[in-house]
């Protein structure tokens, strides 16, 4: 940079006046366009690798699920229930030292003998149920030994307003079963309110459909047409899974997370390319002004420079032509040779001086862009003669021949 301002000549300072930017100044510059790009390639990847996570992970944010086993005994209060209280004589016994174990004796004395085994899932006076419609499946893992081929599972639904109508809804399915230990999985949308509930309550088409906003309570109990006989239940786990949002609904978030980020995107980039040229154009006003200051400097530089050449010129052409004035008058003496040769010398070098600064004043002409050149013919003996003349003088002062 300061080689440039050498060669521009320069006033010191003028360099920080134009404004004028180095390769060192737009380095930084460069380089920082350089990182926030990278920057914003790495957000991009690392957002790219959050979908395809987000994607193949996606039940890890979707899915939902609750298990009950024995161990999980304290959460949930049993309860058992049979026909005696409709004057049959069915009985039911729950097994004192394991969870979720019991046994039920289906008795002759009740036009549909019935007994089962229930959980509530809020021990509380409230008896706050659970929202199950986010739940599409039940698995159920247990032991089964007596004479039936079929039990059910009912989830009983009530009001959130805790009203009569509508309370304990079973929403009941019905599924095969063998002896021994087995594991069942049930699709909750087979759920059908039971027939006996919806004729008690002379249900309309709505409220017959089956219902699992507000689940206080979960039961197990032989088919509908189980046989007389001992029924035992021993059950390791129920699973109920689901997912908070499906699988189009989640799809369908990811794809306005990316609608949004490139929103947001083209909204910085725009404020920033704006940005970018408000910075620009003031850029280039202020480097227009301090180049026109530079330029009036110059001129004003080259103005002085030109008139301080005339003035110097007038002064130097004073004393030279009373110095050419002399040397013609000693020309014209009675002098010996050697002092008329002298007095020539004399005058030949009083004439070049005064040629040189005319030459000088020419400087002037050129940079205005205004001199012209003329042809003409000289005496290049002559030239060199006056040259070997006005040097003799020294030469002879020093020795020299």
């Amino acid at each position: 940079m300061a080689e440039s301002c050498n060669k521009l000549q320069l006033a010191p300072g003028s360099c920080e006046t134009l404004g004028v930017a180095s390769h060192d100044d737009m380095t930084p510059d460069t380089t920082g366009g350089l990182l926030s790009r990278f920057k914003f390639e790495a957000v991009v990847f690392a957002l790219l690798l959050f979908t395809f996570a987000a994607l193949e992970f996606r039940d890890l944010f979707t899915a939902k699920s609750l298990t009950i086993t024995p161990h999980t005994r304290s959460l949930y209060a049993p309860y058992s229930y049979g026909d005696q209280t409709s004057g049959g004589r069915s009985t039911v016994k729950i097994d004192p030292a394991r969870a979720l174990k019991w046994s039920c004796e289906l008795r002759p004395g009740f036009a549909y003998p019935f007994c089962g085994y229930g959980i509530l899932f809020d021990q509380s006076e409230h008896r706050q149920g659970t929202d199950f419609s986010d739940f599409q499946h039940l698995k159920i893992r247990f032991r089964y030994i007596g004479p039936g081929d079929k039990m059910q599972i009912a989830l009983i639904n009530n009001p959130h307003d805790g009203s009569e109508t509508g309370a304990n809804k079973p929403n009941q399915l019905q599924f095969p079963v063998r002896q021994g230990t087995q594991t069942v999985t049930l699709n909750l949308r087979d759920l059908a309110v039971a027939d006996w509930w919806v004729a008690e309550h002379n249900a309309e088409k709505e409220s017959a459909s089956a219902q699992v906003d507000n689940v206080t309570a979960l039961e197990i109990q032989p088919g509908a047409t189980a046989s007389l006989g001992r029924h035992e239940f021993t059950v390791d786990t129920i699973t109920l899974d689901g997912k908070h949002i499906s699988q189009a609904q989640y799809s369908l978030l990811l794809l306005g997370f990316w609608v949004l980020l490139i929103g947001a995107f083209l909204v910085h980039r725009f404020v920033e390319v704006r940005r970018g040229f408000e910075r620009r154009h003031q850029r280039e006003v202020r480097e227009r002004q301090q180049l026109a200051f530079a330029k009036t400097s110059a001129e004003s530089a080259s103005a002085a420079k030109s008139a301080f050449l005339a003035n110097m010129s007038h002064e130097l052409r004073t004393p030279l032509n009373a110095i050419l004035g002399y040397a013609q008058l000693l020309e014209r003496e009675q002098l010996t040779e050697r002092q008329v040769g002298a007095a020539k010398t004399i005058h030949q070098s009083g004439a070049h001086l005064l040629t040189l600064i005319t030459d000088i004043l020419d400087l002037s002409k050129i940079e205005a862009g205004r001199l012209e050149l003329q042809k003409s013919s000289f005496d290049l003996k002559g030239c060199i003669g006056g040259v070997a003349d006005m040097m003799r003088i020294r030469a002879e002062e020093k020795g020299l021949t």
